[in-house]
């Protein structure tokens, strides 16, 4: 007679609070040149930047990395409160500035208390602009992120949902861009075979 075996495994909702916008499992190069360490430093300083100012705008490899840890911290804020030792020990850790504490549990929590299948960050990508790195003539492009806790006093980022780049100001003002970058490219080339 076969048993019917089931292991039980524990429900980790109750003891883990879902994180309520999907998470890309891809790595992000970020990189610090303390280390470990280092990147956790940027990490909860741009948390509590977050926290402080309610919208923020960086590069997005910080951004969505900072989007899951704010958003566990203020849903572990309204599920157990500020008398819950472990919430305020996490709260301690990933809040630098003390007095952001006292916002987290008695401004933000309450707000977001109503909030129940839906994250409390959102994401926005702003416009793309190009570095130069002179010691090797190449160029990238990063992309910026502004990252904002919904419900914040400012006013809203409106999107433009159709393209744009199609417009004639703006493939004019392409083409200007691309004619300058060539030709500080071939100023640089010229000055070097000058040397």
């Amino acid at each position: 007679m076969a048993h019917n075996l089931r292991p039980s495994f524990p429900q980790f909702n109750r003891v883990i609070s879902k994180l309520n916008f999907k998470v890309k499992h891809e790595p992000r190069s970020i990189r610090n040149i303390e280390g470990t360490y280092g990147r956790l430093r940027k990490m909860r300083s741009v948390v509590t930047a977050l926290f402080k100012h309610e919208r923020i705008e960086l590069d997005s490899r910080f951004a969505l990395e900072a989007r899951g840890y704010a958003d566990r911290l203020i849903s572990e804020a309204i599920r157990h409160g500020d008398k819950h030792k472990k919430t305020m020990e996490y709260a301690d850790f990933w809040l630098e500035e003390k007095n952001l504490i006292h916002k987290l549990f008695q401004v933000l929590a309450p707000r977001y208390e109503s909030y129940k299948d839906i994250s409390f960050t959102k994401v926005h990508t702003a416009p793309t602009f190009r570095s130069w790195k002179d010691d090797n003539k190449e160029y990238g492009e990063r992309r910026k992120i502004i990252l904002e806790l919904r419900g914040n006093p400012y006013p809203p980022i409106n999107i433009d949902k159709f393209p744009v780049d199609k417009q004639i100001h703006n493939v004019l003002l392409g083409e200007a861009r691309r004619e300058f970058y060539e030709e500080k490219l071939f100023m640089r080339e010229r000055k070097k075979t000058e040397k």
